[in-house]
């Protein structure tokens, strides 16, 4: 669209016309949806001119000028008839061999169909300068959808949002979601666990070695993951699976078997943007979930009550909301003979499964876990306790403030509806409270976010990830391993004076890596592709590195 002509107001334009007697348009946003040739200005002639929209629709999608007509069209670009024309590609910002400072291609694009004629000059503008853009089209809608459903964004996202209105925006979001991963899963999720016996029977070298190779594929699975929120073309997905892992929570090193761990994630990602009460189903006899919190050991007469407890506690209810002591036992014994076979799957063990009648809450049966899960749903209360953790995830931290609460109350009746998540994400991201300017630029950016973030910006390219383990613990975020059951609390506790410490000197460390990585282009427009809102420190021009180290230590980068 013509910079000077977008309104400039909304993330839902109204289409540009044509102006009179300009003879040249600048088309900035070439990765933008829907740039139409009417977005370029210049003269007409024969019946058509500038007193309407061009006869066939010429529409920029990506790079690529396409044309659609109902009608036979002549088109030239240049002078030259064609149906399309590529202007170059998008290159990775830190790619040595990569140029991805601006490049101008001037076009002229002529039309004719039933009798009317049109032509445009436009200047198409590949990789242009993301500043420039911002004073064209404005981007804090579109960097406060992206910022809060994924993981930063480069100037292509940014660009992609401001293109299209913000119900447009959230319904492709919800719409991308995926269940499969994008990049291809590490070799060994497939890999045959031992059983006891068979272990026993190795040598100490041989225990030693497979020890050894498990913590391996831990770290490789943490790695795996990075990569996959790096890559995706759906970090909302990524975000959604971030969030799940941090109510459901597992620990990757306390459960000790990998594919365990993989499976577990997996199924997050299966049920991520779908049926609530699917997930939960599948959690209760999810290995990893078994393992982590004793229900391999929840025995009729013995029962163990750690995964009943907290399923009540954290994962559905709220600590102290509607259950009792009693409820927690009955839902103990109810799991019991939920288990794992010798090679840790889930097997339910029907002689270990305490099948006596049980009451929980107020019903009485001779109910099993499927049955404390039907129950739970039941309950008003757990679709508040899943929209006020999925408020606090993506909205903010403001749960008492009256119209807050009232909202959370609505977005649970819309939960309770159908259980289905995309209904409910959908209205979240419309809301009001949600999209109201001042809710931009509000929220601490977890580890998780800030780092994955600048990788995604900038292309970082996933090599270096596997490194960036020992990074996010040193900053309090070790993916998969959250501190304990209650995961991350995540908020203002994210900074405390030994945080801000670790992160200026992590961001420091990414600082002198990126710095001679960086095209000229990219350098200078870095605090546009980075800081949501104005720098709030000097940024230098030069040196690379103090220029690089300014921006990502500038306040403003740690909001979202």
């Amino acid at each position: 669209m013509d910079a000077q002509q977008h309104p400039g107001s909304t993330m839902d334009p109204q289409p540009a016309q044509p102006k009179s007697g300009d003879p040249t348009g600048t088309i900035l946003a070439v990765g933008a949806a829907g740039l139409v040739l009417a977005g370029c200005s210049g003269g007409g002639g024969g019946g058509g001119g500038d007193s309407g929209p061009p006869p066939p629709a010429l529409i920029f999608t990506g790079l690529a000028l396409t044309v659609t007509t109902d009608v036979p069209a002549t088109v030239t670009v240049n002078g030259q008839a064609v149906t399309s024309i590529a202007f170059g590609t998008v290159a990775n910002p830190i790619d040595p061999g990569a140029n991805r400072d601006p490049v101008r291609h001037d076009v002229v694009v002529a039309a004719a169909a039933a009798g009317a004629t049109a032509q445009r000059s436009c200047a198409v503008t590949v990789n242009p300068p993301l500043g420039t853009v911002a004073a064209a089209v404005p981007l804090a809608e579109s960097r406060h959808l992206a910022g809060r459903t994924g993981f930063g964004a480069t100037p292509e996202e940014l660009l992609r949002w401001a293109g299209l209105g913000w119900t447009a925006a959230v319904d492709r979001l919800l719409a991308e979601t995926r269940i499969e991963p994008f990049t291809a899963p590490p070799p060994w999720i497939g890999a045959v666990v031992p059983t006891g016996p068979e272990y026993n029977a190795w040598s100490q070298a041989e225990r030693d070695a497979y020890e050894t190779e498990k913590q391996r594929r831990i770290k490789d699975l943490k790695a795996w993951w990075l990569n996959e929120m790096v890559a995706t073309p759906s970090p909302f997905t990524e975000r959604l699976v971030l969030f799940w892992s941090n109510l459901l929570v597992t620990s990757a090193s306390d459960v000790g078997t990998p594919t365990a761990s993989w499976r577990y994630l997996a199924l997050l990602r299966t049920h991520a943007a779908g049926n609530v009460r699917a997930l939960f189903e599948a959690i209760c006899r999810d290995p990893a979930m078994v393992m982590y919190l004793d229900n391999d050991t929840n025995e009729k007469g013995r029962p163990n009550e750690n995964f009943a407890r907290e399923l009540l506690e954290l994962f559905t209810l709220g600590e102290g909301r509607v259950y009792t002591e009693a409820d927690v036992v009955a839902a103990a014994r109810a799991f019991t003979g939920w288990n794992l076979d010798d090679r840790r799957n889930f097997l339910f063990k029907p002689n270990k499964h305490d099948a006596g009648a049980k009451t929980f809450l107020g019903q009485t049966g001779a109910w099993d876990g499927g049955d404390i899960v039907r129950i739970l749903f039941e309950q008003p209360r757990l679709a508040v306790h899943l929209v006020e953790r999925l408020w606090h995830e993506f909205a903010g931290d403001d749960h008492a403030d009256p119209a807050v609460a009232a909202e959370i109350d609505r977005l649970a009746a819309v939960l309770r509806t159908t259980w289905e998540m995309k209904p409910l994400l959908r209205e979240l991201l419309l809301s009001p409270l949600f999209i109201a300017a001042s809710r931009r630029n509000s929220q601490l950016k977890s580890p998780i976010v800030l780092l994955v973030g600048l990788w995604r910006s900038l292309g970082i390219p996933p090599a270096i990830l596997a490194d960036q383990i020992d990074v996010l613990n040193g900053l309090e975020q070790n993916p998969l391993d959250p501190p304990n059951v209650r995961g991350w609390t995540g908020g203002t506790d994210w900074i405390h004076a030994k945080s801000l410490l670790d992160r200026r000197f992590r961001l420091g460390q990414a600082a002198a890596f990126l710095a001679p990585k960086l095209t000229p282009g990219a350098l200078a427009d870095l605090p546009a592709r980075l800081l949501p809102i104005a720098p709030l420190t000097v940024i230098p021009a030069s040196p690379a590195l103090d220029r690089v180290k300014a921006v990502l230590l500038d306040p403003a980068f740690q909001l979202q």
